[in-house]
């Protein structure tokens, strides 16, 4: 069967936006492994520049790629689970029902805003957003997403500033 009697869009349009599909799921993905290493950077930053400067310059780069991605997430998460998912419905139900994970489940979620921006706090919002998405089966919504990204970008930025501003006093660099 052509992708031209699945879709009504050309096939060259199916093309591109495949494409970029699938290098949106990579950006997604390098930002999920390397968010740590730009906690690095704004470590660094902060021990060679002003950190309260630094801590704002964090809080929004953390913020923005984290909204983007998991505005992408929450958006596809449909098609990508449609592709993929009858293989991962049987994990995926079983971490549900299992006596470990029905706690991290009711907090991924569940309807407290509280516990989900404690569980995007401890992980990231990325992957609070990812794991509600996998294990509650619906789209996070709006404001939900946002005060798990805003929670993560906040936190991380601050932890990474105030680790670089202190390792500036600790080598006696402090102005």
């Amino acid at each position: 069967m052509a992708i031209d009697a699945i879709d009504d869009r050309p096939a060259a349009e199916v093309a591109v936006r495949g494409s970029r599909g699938g290098l949106a799921a990579a950006l997604v993905a390098a930002w999920f492994v390397l968010n740590d290493f730009a906690g690095l950077v704004t470590l660094a930053g902060a021990y060679f520049f002003n950190p309260v400067l630094v801590f704002f310059a964090a809080a929004v780069t953390f913020g923005g790629i984290e909204l983007v991605c998991c505005n992408w997430v929450n958006r596809n998460w449909d098609g990508w689970m449609a592709k993929i998912g009858p293989s991962l419905d049987g994990k995926i139900r079983r971490w549900r029902q299992g006596r470990i994970m029905k706690h991290p489940v009711r907090w991924a979620t569940g309807d407290s805003t509280r516990w989900f921006a404690v569980a995007a706090l401890l992980t990231s919002g990325l992957t609070v957003v990812t794991v509600s998405r996998a294990l509650g089966g619906r789209p996070v919504g709006r404001a939900r997403l946002r005060v798990a990204v805003l929670c993560y970008a906040l936190f991380v930025a601050g932890v990474f500033t105030v680790s670089g501003y202190l390792a500036r006093l600790g080598m006696g660099v402090a102005a």
